[in-house]
């Protein structure tokens, strides 16, 4: 499989998972030669539980590093100048699943960055090239 291509079946499992099917049924039918027509999200943004003290130390632009904590939670490091913020995401089910598919392939590039939006700060997620 190439890269775009299980980029492609994360979207489309994470995709008929929200609609209810099994990731197992998807996977299936995905490599069955299913033809899916909705394009695929090359960015989205996360929302992060930050404490307020940890707010201070964020700046825009910042890079954030993605990973699996022990309770099987998806989680974000930023590392600023004085201190090494890890927190989790915050995401619809429909994103989870796809992050999730395609931090445990592990040669899918994603990269984030934070941004201040008026709402507080959210990570910046980017799929791919």
């Amino acid at each position: 499989m190439t890269v775009d291509q299980v980029i492609q079946r994360a979207w489309y499992v994470s995709s008929m998972s929200s609609k209810g099917h099994s990731a197992s049924d998807a996977h299936k039918k995905f490599r069955g030669g299913v033809k899916f027509t909705q394009k695929r999200v090359k960015f989205f943004d996360a929302g992060m539980n930050l404490r307020s003290f940890e707010t201070e130390s964020l700046k825009q632009d910042m890079e954030a590093l993605f990973y699996v904590d022990k309770n099987d939670r998806l989680c974000c490091e930023i590392r600023a100048e004085d201190r090494k913020i890890k927190c989790p995401l915050r995401l619809p089910a429909h994103h989870v699943t796809y992050l999730r598919l395609l931090i445990d392939s592990h040669f899918i590039p994603i990269t984030g960055k934070l941004i201040e939006k008026p709402e507080g700060w959210r990570v910046r997620i980017s799929v791919g090239d």
